[in-house]
C-alpha cells in the first residue's frame, strides 16, 4: 500500500513540476510572430492566458503543498531529497512572489504617440513617458513578404532603445518586447463638398445616414461603401455616385500602428538564483556521489 502510494506520489509531483516549468518557460519566451507555429501551439494550449491566471499559481501552491506533505509525512525519503523538495518549495513561492508584483502590459502606438506608466499602472511611483519614434517593417527583398519588425522608443523622454522581434530590452525594472503590428489605411473621403478623415474599417455618419467604409485589397488602394440598402467600390481620385452624393477619396496614406508588450521584472533574478542553486544541488544528488 505504502508503494504504490509512493509510486503515484512521485508521479504526481513529476507531473506538476514539469507542466508548470514547461508553462511558465514557453509563455516566457520573447513574442515570436503571429503566423509561426510556435505562437499558434501557445494559441491553441491557451498557455499564455493559463500563465496569468490564478489557477497557475493555485497549481504552484498545490504543488508545494505536496512537497511540503513528502517532507513532513514520508519517512523513507532521503535528506538531499528532502533538501531539494526544500528549494522547491522556495523557488515556488519567490515564483509566486515575482508574478503578484510584476505586471505585464500591452500598448499599441502609433509614430509620435506618447504615453506614461501611471496609464498603465496608477500604483507605480517611477512613472516615465514611452514614446514611438519610429517604426519599421522588415520585408524580404525577394518575395516582398513581412519578416519582422522594428520599433524605436525614446523612453523618459531622453533614452532611446530599439526592439524586434526576438531582440528585447531591459530599461530599469522593465523589459520591451515588440509583439506585432497593425496597418490601418487612412483616407480622406469627400463627400459632395466635404471632406472626412477615415481610418478603415470604420463607420461614419453624413446626412443622416450611416456607411461603412471597408478595405477591399491588402493594398488598401480599393474600398468598399455600404449602406444599410446597398453598396459600391471606391477607388483613389475615382468619383462615385451612390445614394444621390458624390464619394471620391482624395488622399490616403496607411498607418502603421506598433504592439509594444512591457513587463515588469522585479524579483525576477531572485527566481534566477534559486532556480540555479536548485539545479546545482539536483545535479550533485544525481552524479555527485557516483
Amino acid at each position: 500500500m505504502k508503494e504504490t502510494f509512493y509510486k503515484y506520489y512521485k508521479y504526481c509531483v513529476l507531473t506538476l513540476v514539469i507542466f508548470l516549468g514547461l508553462a511558465s518557460f514557453f509563455t516566457n519566451i520573447p513574442p515570436q510572430p503571429s503566423d509561426t507555429l510556435f505562437t499558434q501551439i501557445l494559441s491553441f494550449f491557451n498557455l499564455p492566458n493559463f500563465y496569468n491566471s490564478i489557477f497557475h499559481i493555485i497549481l504552484w501552491l498545490i504543488l508545494a503543498s505536496i512537497l511540503l506533505y513528502g517532507i513532513i509525512r514520508i519517512k523513507n525519503f532521503t535528506p538531499s531529497l528532502k533538501f531539494l523538495f526544500l528549494l522547491i518549495i522556495i523557488l515556488i513561492f519567490s515564483i509566486i512572489y515575482e508574478k503578484s508584483v510584476n505586471k505585464n502590459y500591452t500598448v499599441n502606438l502609433r509614430t509620435g504617440e506618447k504615453i506614461t506608466l501611471k496609464q498603465l499602472n496608477s500604483t507605480r511611483a517611477d512613472s516615465f513617458n514611452i514614446q514611438l519614434h519610429d517604426f519599421q517593417i522588415k520585408r524580404n527583398s525577394r518575395e516582398k513578404v513581412s519578416v519582422g519588425s522594428e520599433s524605436k522608443l525614446i523612453l523618459d523622454s531622453k533614452d532611446t532603445i530599439s526592439i524586434s522581434i526576438n531582440d528585447p530590452i531591459q530599461y530599469n525594472q522593465y523589459k520591451f518586447y515588440q509583439q506585432s503590428y497593425h496597418l490601418y489605411p487612412q483616407i480622406n473621403l469627400k463627400i459632395n463638398d466635404t471632406i472626412l478623415i477615415v481610418t478603415a474599417p470604420d463607420t461614419i455618419s453624413y446626412d443622416n445616414q450611416e456607411y461603412a467604409i471597408q478595405p477591399i485589397n491588402q493594398k488598401y488602394t480599393r474600398f468598399r461603401i455600404k449602406s444599410d440598402n446597398n453598396h459600391t467600390s471606391l477607388i483613389k481620385n475615382q468619383p462615385v455616385y451612390f445614394e444621390s452624393n458624390r464619394f471620391q477619396i482624395v488622399k490616403g496614406e496607411i498607418i502603421k500602428e506598433s504592439l509594444i508588450q512591457i513587463k515588469e521584472i522585479q524579483g525576477t533574478k531572485l527566481v534566477l538564483f534559486l532556480l540555479f542553486i536548485y539545479l546545482f544541488s539536483l545535479a550533485y544528488a544525481l552524479w555527485g556521489k557516483k
